[in-house]
């Protein structure tokens, strides 16, 4: 881990198959999220998320594992679902369109954060106030 300016960046160890490269926002976003760069590697499945879904994890390191595993699109609720906690978008393309991610402070996928996690890129923010998470095509 270490911080670009107030940002903080997760770099994963990649495998030998794999080549990274990062890049940060240069703040936090408006929303209180803390941005983490995408990690441009070759998709495939990482940190126990499988390729085609999007994972929640238990808590704000990649160690800490898998807590829910989301693979349609629409709102998924959430309960019980409290602190720090990464959010990683595995899906792949869809028809050509991108495959996106969104926490929503409404069930049902109501009131959603305004810019949606890509295509294997993950985010780290506070869930306490996050009462769905939301897939889609761009």
């Amino acid at each position: 881990m270490f911080k670009i300016g107030t940002v903080t960046v997760m770099a994963a160890v990649a495998l030998a198959a794999f080549s990274t490269s990062a890049s940060a926002d240069t703040g936090p976003a408006r929303d209180g999220a803390v941005r983490t760069s995408s990690v441009s590697v070759q998709q495939g499945p990482w940190a126990g998320c499988p390729v085609g879904a999007v994972c929640l994890y238990k808590g704000s390191t990649w160690e800490s594992g898998v807590d829910k595993m989301f693979w349609s699109y629409g709102a998924h609720n959430l309960s019980n679902v409290y602190g720090s906690r990464i959010l990683f978008n595995n899906q792949v393309a869809d028809g050509g369109r991108p495959a996106l991610a969104t926490e929503c402070y409404q069930y049902n996928g109501g009131n959603c954060v305004s810019d949606p996690i890509d295509m294997y890129t993950y985010r780290t923010r506070n869930f306490d106030q996050i009462n769905s998470v939301k897939l889609y095509l761009g």
